[in-house]
């Protein structure tokens, strides 16, 4: 097939039979080049590996400039499962150290003496704990963040007064991942009013194009200005990894952090848009963090919910909360276990779909998440921050965090819609914008 534009992403499915196959490759013929100026980088062979379903479609995409010539081959080949480490493969624990033991030789009489000793060693034990307990209560605590009191580990060195410098927090996340992928100087030129954080997996370039064309198109308010972003890991395979970098280099709406980029780790993705926001777009007034497959109703999320003429809200957060607890049953998507969080009940907390918050809480979120045990679902786990913060998110009966047969009025009511596709989504967005002028 030949390009007959400027530049297209072409994208291509081929249905296959087998429960697990691996797929082939594509080779372009003529001149391609990559959109900045370079030669040949676009059209390279590519594998695509599909799903374990029974059938289904394998896609891969190339960017294809006038002239191009891009012939696809595929071949099919029965894929054995995985093999699966058992749980008794996993390394023991090392052993507790035993404490250190001093063999002690008295000779007659020397008894007395011993417990002579002892005594004066408790007394002395005593004494320094009453010490520092009344120091402790005494002095104001080192550190405070969001409730916890955390002590400051010094630095070895010293300043040229004689007193310690480098005084910081210990901290138990410090999400010291590297990016792959930045769009730093997104809110240079213009202060945004609404980021959006958008969780996505590699191979969703439909769904992201899908988003990109209808209600996260950046240009869609001419006297607002908004910023998408899609938020990713790093893939095992190298070839997705560099076909995101591809669209990237196209579209400059994607962010991608140094960690493996899986479900159990959706955490560390929420807190990578955190982390963004705080240090490249602080100023902005609202985000929107959301997934892939989520139908967004912007008008009425920014003129009947935010309100661009009022002034900006602060430690705003908002969505569909929920009050539950823990589900210890290990074959739930959500299980949690009990060593890793013993409670009963969570903190109330937004579903992850879908929800909104003023732009100041995502610093003190990320810096409240670097004191706090992780935890591998992300909603409750921004809950436990906002409760350690004390913000209370409000309820929204427009955040939906299931799907919704599509109705005109319906759809005008709601802010967000759950399990929408791309053609979905492009059917939804096309009929609303549309029938502006209908009345429900």
């Amino acid at each position: 097939m030949k390009s007959n534009e400027l530049a297209k992403i072409l994208t291509c499915r081929y249905h296959h039979q087998y429960r697990s196959v691996r797929a082939v490759s594509w080779r372009c013929s003529g001149t391609c080049s990559d959109p900045s100026g370079g030669g040949g980088s676009s059209c390279q062979p590519a594998k695509m590996e599909a799903g374990d379903k029974p059938s289904g479609d394998l896609w891969w995409s190339a960017v294809l400039w006038p002239g191009d010539m891009c012939v696809v081959g595929v071949k099919e080949v029965p894929v054995p499962p995985p093999l699966l480490t058992p749980l008794s493969s996993r390394t023991p624990r090392p052993p507790a150290r035993a404490p250190s033991t001093i063999d002690v030789r008295l000779p007659r009489g020397g008894s007395l003496q011993l417990r002579h000793v002892s005594c004066l060693y408790l007394l002395t034990v005593v004494c320094w704990a009453s010490a520092l307990w009344y120091l402790s209560i005494t002095r104001p605590s080192s550190s405070y963040m969001g409730g916890l009191s955390l002590p400051l580990r010094q630095s070895g060195k010293q300043g040229k007064n004689g007193t310690l410098g480098n005084m910081r927090t210990r901290s138990l996340n410090p999400h010291d991942f590297d990016y792959l992928i930045n769009e730093d100087r997104k809110c240079e030129a213009e202060v945004p009013f609404l980021v959006i954080l958008i969780s996505t997996t590699h191979k969703e370039f439909d769904a992201r194009q899908a988003i990109r064309e209808t209600w996260g198109d950046e240009s869609a308010f001419a006297d607002m200005r908004i910023v998408t972003l899609f938020l990713l890991g790093r893939n095992a395979d190298a070839v997705l990894n560099q076909m995101v970098e591809q669209e990237s280099q196209i579209f400059h709406d994607i962010v991608v952090e140094d960690f493996v980029d899986s479900y159990h780790n959706l955490t560390l993705k929420t807190m990578m848009g955190m982390r963004w926001v705080a240090t490249f777009c602080a100023k902005a007034q609202y985000v929107l963090k959301t997934d892939s497959d989520i139908f967004v109703n912007m008008e009425n999320l920014i003129f009947n919910l935010l309100k661009p003429a009022t002034k900006p809200r602060r430690r705003y957060f908002t969505g569909y909360v929920i009050n539950g607890g823990p589900i210890r049953d290990m074959r739930s998507k959500w299980y949690m276990p009990r060593d890793l969080y013993p409670d009963s009940k969570y903190p109330p907390f937004c579903s992850g779909t879908g929800y909104v918050f003023s732009a100041d809480v995502a610093e003190l979120v990320y810096n409240t998440s670097q004191h706090t045990r992780l935890l591998h679902l992300e909603d409750v786990y921004v809950g436990v921050c906002l409760r350690k913060l004390g913000i209370h998110p409000f309820q929204n009966s427009g955040f939906n965090h299931w799907k919704m047969a599509y109705s005109l009025c319906r759809y005008r009511r709601i802010v967000t819609v759950h399990q929408i596709s791309p053609e979905e989504m492009h059917r939804i967005w096309n009929d609303m914008t549309s029938k502006k002028h209908l009345k429900c």
